[in-house]
């Protein structure tokens, strides 16, 4: 009878230690200290940010980014980013460029609320009745912050072009002798707010 209870009270310990466990390490959650002490942020969803444009009299471009954690401590975060008003053809210099995707790529955590990224994606010039042709390849690099639970930083950004033969393979990258032709970098930071949960509006 003793062995049986003493069994039951190591399985019930266990199970315990392991919920426990599992509930923190599922968490996704980044850890920081600011002024008022530390706080503990889950860094999945969605962020927005309006930039000024180049030019003085243009629009302000409208950025979306969206982070998922790829493991349960959150070191590492799916990073999806949309310039949703954006100029495919980049002020003239792609006069063809006519639809674009998303910019899809990772970031990792190099401290306690940074993590370094790079995401690249594709433009394209509309074929009828094909798939669009390849026109350049562009890519960003730079760094990620939590400010807060529902403010992240974009900093020390670089942008990169890539012409679409400088993908001569056609594995979907830049070959690796080749450098971009464009080069743009460092970017000030900016800061992008959390897309709310919004409740319906009442008819």
């Amino acid at each position: 009878m003793n062995t049986k209870r003493t069994t039951a009270i190591l399985c019930m310990t266990g199970l315990v230690v392991f919920c426990f466990a599992a509930g923190h390490l599922g968490s996704n959650n980044v850890s920081a200290q600011n002024g008022d002490g530390t706080w503990s942020c889950n860094v999945a969803g969605t962020y927005v940010h309006t930039s000024p444009s180049f030019d003085p009299e243009g629009n302000a471009a409208v950025i979306v980014t969206t982070l998922v954690p790829l493991d349960p401590m959150g070191t590492r975060l799916k990073m999806v980013e949309r310039w949703t008003n954006s100029d495919s053809s980049l002020g003239g210099m792609f006069p063809e460029a006519d639809m674009e995707s998303p910019l899809f790529g990772e970031a990792v955590k190099v401290g306690h609320d940074t993590y370094k990224f790079s995401i690249m994606g594709y433009a394209f010039k509309k074929l009828q009745g094909d798939r669009g042709e390849l026109q350049y390849i562009s890519a960003t690099a730079g760094s990620l912050r939590i400010i807060d639970c529902d403010t992240i930083e974009i900093f020390d950004v670089y942008l990169m072009l890539y012409g679409a033969e400088q993908d001569k393979d056609g594995d979907g990258f830049p070959d690796s002798d080749e450098n971009p032709n464009i080069c743009h970098g460092p970017f000030p930071g900016e800061a992008r707010k959390r897309i709310p949960f919004m409740e319906p509006c009442v008819p």
